[in-house]
């Protein structure tokens, strides 16, 4: 880095901007060796990487640090006024170059450097159209809306109706067939030149719609608009409307488990196949009256003449159980 005359490093509180291609990186926390996963418990996201100029000279080892404040503290006092040292933990919107690509760098030392941006290296053969690659396409955008897309095509899209749309893609493993996939469940066995397409949800939280357009809104069946959409690749879909109301279409089963089940703030227990019924005077009061009566008629009746007392029944019951032997097959409650 060239610097004014008469300047020297100490005497330099900021060194200047340059671009430079990212020629080796490794998010990790020493600066040599492996990559591994270690970086991700990090309390501050480091890199180490070697910086190719156009020249072709490279400065290696050059520390990278990403724009994203962290450590800070609550102001003590209303009249202080906040800015990102005082703003608490980390925060930011970040996305980490790889090899190849031409990256924006402040320089504050000759070995520490801020990354401000970056592109990646194929954006020219993208915006050119030439036939080296195949390049993924994002989602047309207006003026006013925003768009979030990792490599992987995990996408996160604020659209001009003020809903919030988050898009999750599969990451496909060896063992479901997939070429380039991960070979383990851990995150260092996945492929990154892998890029999955299969999509496995979408959420929308905000006014919805059936359509990328915006053309025709999203209503449930009582007819109001719909304010939060979950939909499942299986089938399986949540919708929530304006009004509070709640539809669930479930393509597979639905179970729900807990200490105690209550729909509808009830107080009473759900009846199910097998469980005992019982009947009582209270319950149907004229079919019991009857069945005493016919009790009390029986035992009461004779026939003259013949000299044989007629036997009695005893005394009429005073319930009647059973249990039930009908339900819904599509429907089932334990205990």
């Amino acid at each position: 880095m060239t610097l004014l005359e008469g300047e020297s490093i100490s005497r330099s509180p900021f060194m200047g901007i340059q671009i430079g291609k990212i020629a080796r990186v490794n998010y990790d926390v020493g600066k040599s060796g492996v990559p591994s996963e270690s970086f991700r418990e990090l309390d501050k996201l480091l890199a180490y990487a070697d910086i190719e100029w156009r020249d072709g000279q490279i400065r290696p080892n050059v520390r990278l640090s990403f724009p994203a404040y962290s450590n800070g503290t609550t102001p003590e006092r209303p009249n202080v006024e906040e800015t990102s040292a005082v703003t608490g933990k980390a925060y930011g919107d970040l996305s980490l170059p790889s090899v190849g690509d031409l990256a924006v760098l402040g320089f504050f030392d000759p070995t520490d450097a801020v990354v401000l941006g970056y592109l990646p290296s194929n954006y020219y053969q993208q915006t050119l159209s030439t036939s080296k690659g195949e390049f993924g396409t994002f989602r047309r955008i207006i003026p006013g809306e925003m768009l979030r897309q990792s490599k992987q095509q995990a996408e996160f899209f604020m659209d001009k109706a003020g809903a919030v749309h988050i898009t999750v893609k599969d990451q496909s493993t060896d063992a479901d067939g997939a070429v380039g996939g991960a070979t383990t469940t851990k995150a260092s066995a996945i492929d990154p030149a892998f890029v999955p397409t299969t999509e496995i949800a979408k959420v929308t939280i905000g006014e919805t719609y059936t359509d990328d357009t915006l053309a025709s809104r999203d209503v449930t069946a009582e007819g109001e608009k719909v304010v939060l959409r979950v939909k499942m690749a299986s089938g399986t879909s949540l919708k929530i409307d304006s009004a509070g109301n709640v539809e669930l279409s479930a393509a597979g089963k639905v179970k729900v488990t807990g200490s105690e089940v209550n729909l509808n703030s009830g107080e009473k227990g759900v009846a199910r196949e097998d469980d005992e019924v019982k009947s009582v005077s209270a319950d149907d009061r004229l079919f019991w009256l009857f069945l005493t009566s016919i009790v009390t008629s029986y035992n009461s009746h004779t026939h003259p003449g013949q000299g044989i007392p007629t036997p009695l029944l005893g005394i009429a019951p005073s319930s009647l159980t059973g249990k039930i032997t009908e339900a819904s097959d599509s429907v089932k409650a334990g205990d």
